[in-house]
C-alpha cells in the first residue's frame, strides 16, 4: 500500500484522536425518555471526547437513519420517529436519543435543521417547528404551508426543505395554501414560537405570461437573505426582507447554452453564489454526465469548472466562499466497493474555474487495529488501497473552514474512510476503538455545523476467525471545538 508522501506514518497520541494523522492530499448522555436505537456491544471506552463512537444503532437501510447536524445537536430517524441528542452531553456510552414530540407523525427523512430547531414533515406536507433548546414547537396552519414533496424514501433528492441560520425554505402544493403561492420561508428567530413567522413569494410568470407553481429544488441563505428556487426557465431570486417584489430571473435554456440544472443534486446557495450540477447542452467529455459549475448571481455568469465532469451521484458543497464537487472524467477517478467513490475537488470561488483535486494515486497507510488476524496478516485481510480525497458524501462547514468526506449508505468495511480537510490534505481518523480491519474510522453519510460533525460510524466485534468479524452501525460524532485541542 503506498504512504502519503511527506507525512508521518505514525499514529497520533490518544489525545490528539484524529485530524493530524497520516493521509495525503488533495495533491496541491443517556436520556431516560429517549429511545433512539438499540445498544451496541462495543467493548471499548473511548477516554477522549474529541471523536466518539455511541452505542446507538443505526439502521443499515441506505435511505434512513442519516444524521443531520445543527447548533451542537445532531437529528436523525429510522422507521417510526425521528430523534436527537445534544452531542456535548453524550459520549461513548449513550445508547439512545430523544424522541421529538409525537415523532411518529412526521416522515423520518423529510426534516430539516436549523441551530436548535428541527422543521418536521408529515406524510400529508404538515409543517411543525420543534425548538430542541426550550422544548416548545409550532405547528403551521395547512392554509399558510403545505409541502408538495412529502417523499419519505431519500432526504438527499432535490426538492426537500432547505435550512440556514434561522430559515427553512419550502416548496408549497399551490392548489392547497390559501394564497396560491409555491416558495414560502419560515424564519424562526428567537425562542417565541409566536414570533416564527411564514414569508410568502409570489409566483413568477413565464416568458409568455403564465404562472410557474412548479419548481423543482429551493435553496436559501441566510447571509444575504435570499432564497432562490429552480423551476420553469430557469433560477428565480427573491430578497426575503422585501417578498412582493419581483424575483431575480436567470435564464437556463437550451437556447442560451445555459440548460439545465440536474434534478439530482440539491444545489447550494451562498452569498452571490450557486453551485449545481449542469445537465450540459452536450454530451460532456468523459464518464461522468454532468458539469459543476457557479452562478455569480451579481452578473449573472454562469462559470463552468475545468475539472469536469462531475457526476450526481455525489454531493456538492458550498460555503463561506469555498466549495467542493466530484469529478469523474475517467476510470481513475472513481473506486468502487460496496458504492462509488469519486475523485474530490476543493478550493475558493475566486480559484474558479480552477480548483484542486484528489491524486488519483495516493492511498492511506493502514494503522493499528485490535482484530486477532490469526495467522495472517493485516494487508492479506484488507485488499483495497484506499484512495486519499475520494468520496460519496461531503460536508462543508458554515465558515468554510473545514471539508469532511465519507461514503455513502451501508459502510465498506475496505472503502468508507472518514476524512477531513482544511484546504489542502484530506486526512484519515484513528479509530477511539481500534477496531475497524484498518484502524481508521469508517463512515458514510457525514452531516456538519461549525461544532459538530456527524456520521454512521462502523463498531466490529472480533470473530476470532481472521478477517472475519460481526460488524454493526453506529451515531459517530466529532465535536470540533475539541478537535485541535
Amino acid at each position: 500500500m503506498l504512504a502519503a508522501s511527506g507525512l508521518s506514518c505514525n499514529p497520533p497520541a490518544p489525545t490528539d484522536n484524529g485530524g493530524n494523522t497520516n493521509g495525503n492530499s488533495n495533491s496541491n448522555g443517556d436520556d431516560p425518555n429517549g429511545n433512539g436505537g438499540t445498544g451496541s456491544n462495543g467493548s471499548n471506552t473511548n477516554q477522549d471526547e474529541t471523536l466518539v463512537k455511541t452505542r446507538i444503532i443505526m439502521d443499515d437501510n441506505t435511505l434512513i437513519m442519516r444524521p443531520q447536524t445543527g447548533d451542537d445537536l445532531i437529528v436523525w430517524g429510522d422507521s417510526e420517529t425521528v430523534y436527537y441528542i445534544v452531542p456535548s452531553e453524550s459520549s461513548d456510552e449513550t445508547d439512545a436519543g430523544i424522541e421529538v414530540p409525537e415523532g411518529e407523525r412526521f416522515a423520518w427523512t423529510h426534516f430539516a435543521v436549523a441551530g436548535k430547531k428541527i422543521a418536521l414533515v408529515t406524510s400529508l406536507g404538515n409543517v411543525r417547528v420543534y425548538d430542541t433548546a426550550t422544548g416548545q414547537s409550532k405547528e403551521f396552519s395547512t392554509s399558510d404551508l403545505l409541502l408538495r414533496n412529502t417523499q419519505m424514501n431519500d432526504d438527499r433528492l432535490p426538492g426537500l426543505t432547505q435550512a440556514s441560520g434561522n430559515l427553512f425554505a419550502t416548496i408549497n402544493d399551490t392548489n392547497q395554501v390559501a394564497d396560491g403561492n409555491a416558495i414560502k420561508v419560515i424564519d424562526v428567530a428567537g425562542s417565541d414560537p409566536n414570533a416564527w413567522k411564514v414569508i410568502s413569494f409570489p409566483n413568477p410568470t413565464s416568458s409568455i405570461d403564465e404562472p410557474i407553481e412548479t419548481f423543482d429544488q429551493v435553496a436559501v441563505d441566510s447571509g444575504s437573505r435570499r432564497v432562490v428556487a429552480a423551476g420553469g426557465e430557469g433560477l428565480y431570486v427573491w430578497d426575503i426582507d422585501s417578498p412582493g417584489s419581483a424575483p431575480q430571473f436567470v435564464e437556463m435554456t437550451l437556447a442560451n447554452d445555459m440548460c439545465c440544472i440536474n434534478d439530482g443534486v440539491q444545489m447550494q446557495f451562498d452569498g452571490d453564489w450557486i453551485l449545481y450540477q449542469q445537465d450540459p447542452p452536450d454530451f460532456p467529455l468523459g464518464l461522468g454526465t454532468t458539469n459543476a459549475v457557479l452562478l455569480n448571481l451579481n452578473n449573472g455568469t454562469i462559470t463552468t469548472f475545468t475539472n469536469n465532469p462531475s457526476t450526481h451521484n455525489a454531493q456538492v458543497v458550498l460555503n463561506n466562499g469555498r466549495f467542493g464537487y466530484a469529478q469523474w472524467r475517467e476510470d481513475l477517478d472513481a473506486q468502487s466497493g460496496a458504492g462509488m467513490s469519486f475523485r474530490s475537488a476543493i478550493g475558493q470561488v475566486s480559484d474558479a474555474p480552477g480548483s484542486t483535486l484528489a491524486s488519483q494515486f495516493d492511498t492511506y497507510d493502514l494503522r493499528d487495529s485490535n482484530v486477532d488476524f490469526s495467522s495472517l496478516t493485516q494487508a492479506e485481510c484488507h485488499d483495497a488501497d484506499k484512495k486519499i480525497g475520494f468520496y460519496a458524501s461531503m460536508c462543508l462547514t458554515p465558515d468554510g473552514s473545514r471539508w469532511f468526506l465519507a461514503g455513502t449508505g451501508p459502510i465498506d468495511d475496505e472503502w468508507d474512510y472518514l476524512q477531513m480537510s482544511t484546504g489542502g490534505e484530506f486526512t484519515d481518523f484513528e479509530d477511539p476503538e481500534h477496531d475497524p480491519i484498518t484502524g481508521s474510522v469508517m463512515a458514510t453519510d457525514v452531516s456538519c455545523s461549525n461544532d459538530v460533525v456527524a456520521f454512521r460510524a462502523l463498531r466490529t466485534e472480533d470473530s476470532g476467525l481472521g478477517c472475519s468479524t460481526s460488524d454493526e452501525w453506529v451515531l459517530g460524532f466529532i465535536r470540533i471545538d475539541l478537535l485541535d485541542n
